[in-house]
């Protein structure tokens, strides 16, 4: 049994040709009688242009060494303001979701919870232990990001003792 599948097929299989390869166009209502001349896969994937030459364009710098160096400078400046952008975003994005959690481990009912089912403060502790390991995960190379990262994992750390006091 062969396989209709088209990867599978013979590569020299005459494949139906398209209705422009006709000499009738289909629109006239007679029956379709191909050309006479037959095209196989292989002949109509190869290109009938050869490749074009590759040729290599010079590139002359115009201005010195110093204006050079100066806009490289200038590209790393932007993009390292980059990086501590979106650095800071994150941990302002961390930094929400701690918040959240102490709004939540402020309520009384959560406290009450977390006292009566042990479940309720291992997942809590779970959550907070993720949010450490995602800011652990940020490359602090700018030292306003080291500080920004600081400060939330210190919140996290007095949010992890303070849900310990509660369950004990």
């Amino acid at each position: 049994m062969e396989n209709t599948f088209p990867t599978f097929r013979n590569p020299y299989y005459e494949a139906p040709l398209p209705h422009y390869y006709y000499s009738q166009a289909p629109s006239s209502g007679a029956l379709f009688t191909p050309n006479t001349q037959s095209v196989s896969v292989r002949q109509l994937a190869r290109p009938s242009q050869p490749h074009p030459k590759v040729v290599s364009i010079p590139v002359h710098f115009v201005g010195t060494e110093k204006s050079r160096s100066a806009a490289a400078v200038k590209i790393q400046k932007v993009f390292r303001g980059f990086l501590v952008k979106t650095a800071v975003k994150k941990v302002l994005r961390i930094a929400a979701e701690v918040a959240e959690i102490e709004r939540r481990v402020a309520r009384k009912e959560t406290v009450e919870m977390v006292r009566r089912e042990e479940k309720e403060r291992l997942r809590l502790n779970e959550m907070l232990m993720s949010l450490l390991f995602r800011l652990d995960s940020i490359s602090g190379f700018d030292s306003g990001v080291r500080d920004c990262r600081k400060t939330v994992i210190k919140r996290v750390i007095a949010l992890q003792e303070r849900l310990d006091a509660c369950g004990r």
